[in-house]
């Protein structure tokens, strides 16, 4: 379940990034342009996407720890979002990589 909050998360905070003017678009996916073109339709997904993450978290936490620990998810995503896509280390191979690893620890810490 934390493994499917962080993949919400990330899929909507990067939405919602790659939709922004500041972007420096780099075609790490391939939909970068498609985002930035159709603005609208990629921050309903993106902010969709983000609050089915917090809603997923609330109810898997109660309120108040729920929403504490989408706060600290949503800023670890957004921090290794804003440093890493610039220098374009995400990929597709970084991602699967690193969503098995938290899947991996979420398992052997369960």
């Amino acid at each position: 379940m934390y493994t499917f909050i962080f993949t919400l998360a990330f899929i909507g905070f990067y939405l919602c990034y790659a939709t922004s003017k500041r972007m420096v678009i780099a075609n790490n996916f391939g939909f970068e342009e498609w985002c930035y073109e159709n603005n609208l339709i990629s921050n309903s997904i993106g902010v969709t996407s983000l609050l089915s993450a917090a809603s997923t978290s609330i109810f898997l936490w109660g309120w108040g720890t729920g929403l504490f620990t989408f706060i600290i998810v949503l800023m670890t995503v957004g921090s290794i979002i804003i440093i890493l896509q610039p220098l374009r280390l995400l990929n597709y191979l970084s991602l699967v990589t690193g969503l098995l690893l938290f899947l991996l620890f979420q398992y052997l810490i369960s």
